[in-house]
C-alpha cells in the first residue's frame, strides 16, 4: 500500500506539468477564401491566426492545397497537391490577420480545389479548409518557377506574372462556313482573328474536320501571319468537298494561336447526298494551299481514259498525276509535290468528254 502511495506522489507531479504544458501550448485558425472564380477574377485569401496559449510563440503554418482537376493540366508542382510552410511569431493571447489576393489567369484549370491551413503551437495543433470552384475555360499550358521555400506572396507573385503574360498575349477567332453541301461542292471559309493582346504577335490557324463518322480528325489547312496589337484580320479561302467525305454532319474547327495563347471556335459542316457526282467534273485540290502533298478529286459520268498533269505558269509539265483508263465515277488522286519548288501550278483533266484545268498553290 504504501508503495503504491508513493507512486502516486512521483506520477502526479508529472502530469500536472503536462497538463500545464498542454495549456499552456493553443493555437486556433481560420481560413476564408473566394468560393467561386473564373478566369481573371480576383481570388482573397485571409486567415486569423490566435495564440490562445499563455506564453508567446513562433507558430508554424502550413498552407496544404488539394486539387481535383476536370482536366489533365496541372499549373502549380506536384501531381495532385503541395503546401507551402510559413512561420509567424505571435504573443500569448494575440490575434493577427492575414490576406493576400491574386488574379486567378486563364493557365488554372476548372476544377475543385481545397485549401487547408494548419496551425501548430507546440503540442497545439488547429486547422480549417475552404473550397474554391474555379468555373470556366482555362488551363493553358504555363510553367511557373516558385522559389524554394515557397511562401504565400511567392505563389500570388507567380500567378500575377503569368496572368501578365496572358494579357500580352491573347487571341479571338470566329469561323463561317458554306453548309449544307453535297460531294464536290465548293465550300466558302472565311475567318475573322482579333489579336486582343498588348503585342504584335504572328497568328497561326489551324483548321480541321472532326467527324465521328469517320473516326479521326482530318488536318485541312495551316495558316501564319502577322496581327498587330488590338487589330482584327478576315481571312478567306474556297475548297471542294471531296467525295470521301461521307454524308451526315461534321464538326469544322479553327484554332488560332498568338503565342502561349489560343481561341477555338467550331461550326457544323452538314454533307447531303448527291452531288454533281452525275457529270464530269474535276474538283479543286485539297488542301490548296498545300505543302508537298494534295489531293485531286475528280469525276466521271462514264468510263474513259483519262489523263491528269500538273504544269507550271510557263506551261511547262512538272508531272503526270494520273493516266489510264477509269470507270465511271468518283476518284481521288494524291499528287506528292515533294520534288516541286513553291509557286503556283495548273492541273489539266483530258477525259473522252473534254479537257478541264484548274490551279493550285505550293507553298514550301
Amino acid at each position: 500500500m504504501l508503495r503504491k502511495v508513493l507512486v502516486l506522489l512521483l506520477v502526479l507531479p508529472l502530469l500536472a506539468f503536462a497538463v500545464v504544458a498542454q495549456a499552456d501550448d493553443c493555437v486556433e485558425v481560420d481560413l476564408e477564401i473566394t468560393p467561386y472564380a473564373g478566369p481573371g477574377d480576383q481570388v482573397d485569401f485571409s486567415f486569423e491566426l490566435t495564440n490562445c496559449g499563455t506564453e508567446a510563440a513562433l507558430v508554424d503554418l502550413t498552407f496544404e492545397f488539394t486539387f481535383e482537376f476536370d482536366n489533365d493540366t496541372l499549373v502549380f508542382p506536384g501531381n495532385t497537391d503541395f503546401s507551402i510552410p510559413l512561420q509567424v511569431s505571435v504573443g500569448a493571447g494575440e490575434t493577427i490577420n492575414r490576406a493576400f489576393m491574386t488574379v486567378l489567369p486563364p493557365v488554372v484549370p476548372s476544377g475543385t480545389y481545397t485549401v487547408c491551413a494548419e496551425a501548430v503551437i507546440g503540442e497545439a495543433v488547429d486547422s480549417d479548409c475552404g473550397v474554391l470552384v474555379v468555373e470556366g475555360v482555362g488551363g493553358t499550358s504555363a510553367t511557373i518557377d516558385f522559389p524554394d521555400p515557397l511562401s504565400p506572396e511567392a505563389v500570388v507573385d507567380g500567378l500575377n506574372l503569368v496572368a501578365a503574360a496572358q494579357e500580352t498575349e491573347c487571341v479571338e477567332v470566329d469561323i463561317e462556313i458554306t453548309s449544307p453541301v453535297q460531294p464536290l461542292d465548293e465550300i466558302a471559309f472565311s475567318f475573322e482573328v482579333t489579336n486582343c493582346g498588348t503585342e504584335a504577335g504572328t497568328v497561326v490557324l489551324d483548321l480541321e474536320l472532326t467527324s465521328s463518322l469517320i473516326n479521326e480528325n482530318v488536318p485541312v489547312i495551316t495558316v501564319e501571319f502577322p496581327l498587330g496589337a488590338g487589330e482584327t484580320a478576315t481571312r478567306s479561302f474556297t475548297a471542294v468537298l471531296p467525295p470521301i467525305v461521307p454524308a451526315g454532319s461534321h464538326e469544322i474547327c479553327v484554332t488560332a494561336t498568338i503565342g502561349n495563347a489560343t481561341a477555338t471556335d467550331c461550326t457544323t459542316l452538314v454533307v447531303e447526298e448527291g452531288g454533281t457526282l452525275n457529270k464530269t467534273s474535276l474538283g479543286q485540290n485539297y488542301p490548296n494551299p498545300f505543302n508537298a502533298a494534295t489531293m485531286i478529286n475528280f469525276s466521271l459520268n462514264r468510263p474513259s481514259e483519262i489523263n491528269l498533269s500538273v504544269y507550271n505558269v510557263l506551261g511547262e509539265k512538272v508531272a503526270t498525276a494520273a493516266s489510264g483508263f477509269y470507270e465511271a465515277g468518283p476518284h481521288t488522286v494524291n499528287w506528292d509535290a515533294e520534288n516541286v519548288s513553291s509557286g503556283m501550278y495548273f492541273y489539266r483533266l483530258i477525259t473522252n468528254e473534254g479537257v478541264q484545268t484548274k490551279k493550285m498553290i505550293l507553298t514550301k
